[in-house]
């Protein structure tokens, strides 16, 4: 099946309700790929007001989910900001347990806390709900790389390329 832009965007107005919701998450998702202190910052904040514009939706909580464990990442109060990323991924699948982004966060927090099994476990359960989703493929890639299992993860990585060059 392949939509057309229109028929994308009809998509992501019935996941999003309101096109004021879907305009920042698009924007959350811009800010994400830049990955400079600034955009971290800027993709917290635009996380925050999806989060009150339309606390009933996911997309918010894994936002700032993603938003604390780019925090981490760069060393900014690791534990601390790794404890909020786990409750935030914990709250937007308690919203909806079909959000494959969310599965992705908690394999990614689960992989810094060196929590292998249950890292492999939360990624392969976001590549069962996204199954052409590039972003949880390359998740499942990292955390079986930092599980010790490289071989299986050439597998992934291969396939997010596929999915997604860029």
């Amino acid at each position: 099946v392949e939509l057309t832009e229109g028929e994308q965007v009809r998509t992501r107005e019935k996941k999003y309700k309101r096109f004021d919701v879907m305009v920042k998450v698009m924007e959350m998702g811009s800010q994400m790929r830049k990955r400079s202190l600034e955009s971290i910052t800027r993709w917290g904040q635009l996380a925050r007001e999806i989060v009150d514009m339309a606390p009933e939706l996911p997309i918010g909580y894994t936002g700032l989910g993603w938003y604390h464990n780019a925090l981490a990442s760069v060393g900014k109060s690791p534990e601390e900001n790794l404890k909020k990323a786990y409750g935030f991924a914990t709250k937007a699948i308690s919203l909806d347990e079909s959000e494959s982004s969310a599965y992705g966060l908690m394999a990614s927090v689960y992989r810094r806390m060196r929590q292998h099994e249950k890292a492999i476990t939360a990624g392969k359960r976001a590549i069962e709900l996204d199954p052409n989703g590039a972003d949880v493929h390359m998740i499942l890639g990292y955390v079986l790389t930092y599980a010790g299992r490289p071989d299986e993860a050439i597998e992934y990585f291969n396939k997010a390329i596929r999915l997604d060059p860029m």
